[in-house]
């Protein structure tokens, strides 16, 4: 809001403020209700399974759930008196209502609405357009969302003139089918990954004590759960998990980086423990892991570092592509979803009538296909998973560029000059940067220097790591090096840093700064980054040792960074 208006106008619906107001009030109504059923605990309506849930709430619909003796009813109401007083904002009495069970007795529901005023209901009711109802699932409690559908199918038939109403609705029905995979697909990530009251619900109704990926399926259950068990085969392998402190399951959940254990002992176990059963102190119960697990497999598990005061973290693991798509959109572009790469290439170059080799389309299309290429080697190589974001960010990213260095010009947006101002392209000269002298710079007083490199001679192929610390006068105290076998530059670079730290942390050399010529490496450490297992654990060994050593991690050009790099590629060369 800019400006300024009088307060005595008041806000009416539409103002700019009202929302805000809205959600403040909104906010204070539920944080209310929870305070109150949280002091008064008899409140909680005792339904089947564990959730006790004081209120359900959407917009400006509320639905409390409470029991009825008076005493309660009393302090509900008090409690909304209240909230009228300090919010302004009035519950209005002749919409509202109250559902009572059959066991309450007719004295009970007497009182209940000569304390609230409200009248009574009996299900089903309408709530948001579904039917709210208790017992068997009846076809004709839906007749009116069914009749919604059947006019809105007969709408989009009538939108197209001369065509077949069957095969428009069925063309429209069938392109949607790819959204209701994709948003299946990210309920189950929702439904494993987060905590809400929605998902403990489904936990409590549905799972109990058994891991979703093991919950058989029956008809009698609801229809997002039937699109829940239809999705976590496919969706359940793309998920891995980091270890915190929460209660990954031992068996079921895939944390080793490739496979539940149940799939790589090939065991079918219903057992529900947590990879905490198998902690001591913080660190791994070897014996315990022994009694259950073959050695080869228990020397990985205690492999594995734990974060310790943190939770666990989901991970999905696979990839997904969009460029064209977006691109598509920003210049008014409609692909074909089944089409071929060739298919989309050549409808980006002859999608426009000023048709030249530096025209724009043309340059975005190379520019997709490059930095595709780009991410696929980084996914394979580095360990870093596959973004269509971060395709679309480089795309803009070079389109920038050209645009600062004067290298594309208006002439080559001939026809899309709105689309050029809508990605906020603005020609101004580059300034040239003034040439640096690059080299070594010693640390402060009485802190020490750690120099890293890592070197893969073909990426993945021959891998070697090294590392000198220094001090402030520059003495060297101490310098490591040796070879890693076979690996990519990433886990190279990882590996040496973490090395170096620990070394650092044995000989007492801290505080320490550390600094590596790879900004791939400094983005994931900063960032914290989810990527291949074996990259996700090393991450999480060097923040560890950051704190205990008080480490800061910086850039070094390469060519600043000489002696750490003749080391590296000498120990690749063992």
């Amino acid at each position: 809001m800019r400006g300024f208006f009088h307060s005595i106008h008041g806000l009416r619906q539409g103002d700019p403020l009202s929302s805000t107001f809205f959600v403040l009030a909104a906010d204070y109504l539920s944080r209310g209700l929870d305070r109150l059923f949280a002091a008064h605990p008899t409140m909680f309506y005792q339904a089947p399974g564990r959730i006790r849930a004081s209120h359900l709430a959407y917009a400006d619909d509320l639905m409390i759930c409470t029991t009825t003796c008076s005493q309660n009813m009393e302090l509900l109401r008090d409690f909304l008196q209240a909230y009228e007083r300090v919010s302004g904002q009035l519950i209005n009495g002749s919409k509202s209502s109250f559902i009572v069970g059959r066991q309450a007795s007719s004295l009970q529901t007497q009182a209940v609405q000569d304390v609230l005023g409200y009248q009574l209901k009996h299900l089903p009711v309408t709530y948001l357009g579904v039917p709210l109802y208790k017992g068997n699932r009846k076809a004709c409690l839906f007749n009116s969302i069914i009749s919604r559908l059947r006019d809105m199918l007969q709408g989009w038939a009538m939108r197209e003139a001369g065509l077949d109403s069957k095969s428009v609705a069925g063309h429209s029905v069938a392109s949607a089918s790819d959204y209701v995979w994709a948003f299946s697909m990210k309920l189950w990530w929702r439904f494993r990954g987060k905590s809400s009251l929605w998902l403990e619900h489904l936990h409590g109704r549905y799972c109990r004590n058994l891991h979703p990926t093991i919950v058989p399926y029956n008809r009698n259950h609801s229809s997002v759960w039937h699109h829940l068990c239809r999705i976590r085969d496919v969706a359940e392998p793309f998920l891995f998990w980091t270890l915190g402190e929460d209660s990954v399951s031992f068996w079921h959940d895939n944390w080793l980086g490739e496979k539940p254990l149940t799939q790589l002992l090939h065991r079918d176990t219903y057992t529900m423990e947590p990879v905490s059963y198998y902690w001591h102190e913080g660190d791994w119960n070897v014996p315990r892991i022994l009694q259950t697990i073959p050695m080869p497999f228990a020397q990985t598990i205690c492999q594995i570092p734990i974060a310790a005061g943190q939770g666990d973290k989901i991970v999905w693991t696979g990839s997904s592509t969009g460029a064209w798509q977006h691109f598509a959109a920003i210049f008014g572009l409609r692909l074909c979803d089944t089409g071929s790469l060739t298919h989309m290439v050549h409808f980006w170059r002859y999608s426009t009538l000023f048709l030249s080799d530096l025209h724009i389309r043309t340059l975005i299309r190379f520019l997709i296909l490059w930095f595709t290429w780009t991410q696929r080697n980084a996914a394979k190589y580095h360990g870093i998973p596959f973004s269509t974001d971060d395709i679309i960010l480089e795309v803009q990213r070079h389109l920038r560029t050209l645009y600062a260095a004067w290298i594309l010009m208006s002439t080559q947006w001939k026809g899309d000059l709105h689309q050029a101002i809508v990605m906020g392209f603005i020609y101004r000269q580059q300034v040239p940067r003034a040439p640096s002298i690059v080299r070594w710079r010693a640390p402060s007083p009485s802190w020490f220097k750690l120099n890293t490199d890592g070197s893969s001679l073909g990426n993945p192929g021959l891998a070697g790591a090294a590392g000198i610390i220094r001090d402030s006068a520059g003495h060297v105290h101490l310098a490591y090096q040796f070879a890693l076998g076979t690996g990519t530059s990433v886990l190279a670079e990882l590996t040496t840093i973490w090395r170096g730290m620990e070394l650092a942390l044995i000989y007492g050399l801290a505080p320490l700064v550390v600094e590596v010529d790879a900004k791939t490496v400094i983005s994931l450490l900063k960032s914290r980054a989810s990527g291949k297992w074996e990259v996700q654990y090393l991450i999480m060994r060097i923040v560890c040792l950051q704190q205990l050593l008080v480490a800061d991690v910086q850039h070094i050009f390469r060519e600043a960074n000489g002696a750490a790099d003749h080391l590296a590629k000498e120990a690749a060369s063992f």
